[in-house]
């Protein structure tokens, strides 16, 4: 019944927004957002998790049949330049934004690395702008071949992202580059007050869960 009435709520909300006039994909986002914010938001993730991972798979798999691998070859050197500077500026400007916020260089390296793909909200939205005429047919192709080439890279760019957060921790750098100012600022003075509390290590599904029941118990954490 759980499991069911969370695809209910899905398949609602994806129904209003498109009769709204709206993307059903924008649908799922905000129903996705109404789950997460409720107090079953762990249980609903546990249960759906099988299913985002074969619904990615199909959805991955279909946006690789979609490539021209003949317009692809003509607009090569295109491509690649266009692939080079997407994964350059977005590894720049995930990396500024992480430091921004006041996490240590090691940190600010996985992120930048990490994200530094076109996301797949980008396919959907390219989508709509070829479907309604923004895009040409070739531009979308192009922009295709350039998301498929970043996302085939990704391993490797984490692996570099790991390579040089580990090598980095070797530096001898300024404190501003090594400390996380981000806890520094925000918890320090309330980890001082803490008195038999609870230590969580580690933030995945798990320790997300561990948190919301300390929290409905007044538990400190």
């Amino acid at each position: 019944i759980f499991l069911l009435s969370v695809v209910a709520i899905g398949l609602a909300v994806v129904w209003i927004t498109s009769v709204a006039g709206l993307s059903p994909a924008l649908g799922a986002f905000l129903a996705g957002l109404i789950i997460s914010d409720s107090e079953y938001s762990i249980q609903a993730l546990g249960n759906v998790i099988p299913f985002r991972d074969m619904f990615m798979s199909i959805f991955f798999i279909s946006t690789g049949m979609l490539l021209n691998l003949n317009l692809m070859m003509t607009h090569l050197p295109l491509i690649l330049a266009a692939t080079a500077a997407v994964l350059f500026l977005k590894t720049f400007v995930n990396s500024l934004t992480t430091f921004l916020i006041g996490f240590p260089l090691h940190t600010m390296l996985l992120v930048g690395f990490s994200l530094a793909q076109i996301g797949e909200f980008s396919l959907v939205t390219a989508n709509v702008g070829f479907e309604n005429g923004l895009l040409s047919g070739e531009v979308y192709q192009e922009f295709l071949a350039v998301t498929v080439i970043s996302m085939v890279l990704t391993p490797f760019f984490m692996d570099v992202g790991h390579y040089s957060a580990v090598s980095s921790q070797r530096l001898h750098l300024p404190k501003i580059f090594t400390s996380n100012r981000y806890v520094s600022l925000r918890g320090d003075e309330q980890e001082e007050s803490f008195e038999n509390h609870l230590i969580i290590i580690g933030y995945g599904v798990n320790g997300r869960n561990v948190a919301i029941a300390a929290q409905k118990a007044v538990i400190p954490y």
